[in-house]
């Protein structure tokens, strides 16, 4: 007698649906990705893609384990935003892969920084510019200046990424100032760049020379001796004074330039009134007046 057995064999079935990533921003380089199964028959693993937004390239982590539903990508760019998807793996294949789910990775701060580039534009003023070190995330620009020497920085900031220049003013004549940049970012301001140094231009004294003396009266002859203006009023380095000898009752009577800080006038006639005064001359510029009368 014949027997007819029947039996049933199953076999795993690849379903249609895909579960659902969720993502969570670890910080500017990582992103967790978490997920629901979808069916737990016959679910092997997962398959995580994930790839750049605007890009072509898909990059892929495999969790063999059904039961882990969560994965952490690691390495990934700052400020950059990402598309990720999830599949499930079965025996028979691999299930449909999930919609991509857009996010963005946090800001970074940069360990490098701009490099000053910088020209003197006169006395008083100093172009500095900078080239961008990335341009993803940055908000705007700090620039740092202060004289050489001195303790006190001064900061202009620039609220315009794409502004990579400035004009600092009103600086002091013939003096070195050091100048460095750094990025701004939502998460915090990237490090400074190595100070670069550079001095102003010279410029006509702000100050007139000092303590001016007549050092010698002979029957015939006046010596006058002074000094250079105060250290912080000369602009620069002066290479010689304009001297003017004057007769009070008929006016301009004699010039004289001297590269020193003295200077003699003769023929000198008794009983009369003299003024002098003595002009720093900078770079073949004029300065200011120092006057002193003697009767």
């Amino acid at each position: 007698m014949l027997r007819l057995i029947l039996c049933a064999v199953t076999f795993s079935q690849v379903l249609t649906e895909s579960p659902h990533p969720i993502l969570n921003v670890l910080g500017s380089t990582s992103i967790e990705v978490s997920w629901q199964m979808v069916e737990s028959s016959g679910v092997k693993g997962y398959e995580v893609f994930y790839k750049e937004a605007g890009g072509h390239i898909y990059f892929l982590e495999v969790v063999d384990d059904p039961n882990q539903t969560s994965l952490v990508l690691e390495n990934l760019k700052p400020y950059t935003v990402y598309q990720i998807s999830v599949a499930e793996i079965y025996s028979a294949g691999k299930g449909p892969t999930s919609d991509p789910v857009s996010i963005r990775t946090d800001e970074d701060v940069l360990t490098e920084s701009p490099h000053p580039i910088l020209n003197v534009l006169g006395s008083t003023s100093i172009e500095v510019s900078w080239q961008m070190v990335e341009s993803s995330g940055v908000k705007g620009y700090e620039v740092f200046y202060k004289e050489a020497g001195g303790h006190m920085y001064f900061l202009e900031v620039v609220d315009d990424p794409n502004q990579t220049s400035l004009v600092l003013e009103n600086l002091k004549p013939y003096t070195v100032y050091q100048i460095s940049v750094a990025e701004i970012y939502s998460a915090g301001r990237g490090p400074n760049s190595v100070p670069v140094s550079i001095r102003t231009d010279e410029d006509v004294p702000s100050g007139p020379p000092i303590h001016i003396v007549i050092s010698e009266v002979t029957s015939g002859s006046m010596t006058f001796t002074w000094e250079a203006p105060d250290e912080d009023k000369r602009n620069g380095i002066i290479l010689w004074y304009d001297c003017v000898f004057l007769k009070n009752d008929v006016g301009y009577i004699e010039t004289r330039t001297t590269g020193l800080t003295t200077v003699t006038f003769n023929n000198i006639e008794s009983g009369t009134a003299y003024s002098f005064k003595s002009k720093h001359t900078q770079l073949k510029v004029l300065g200011l007046t120092a006057r002193k009368s003697q009767e």
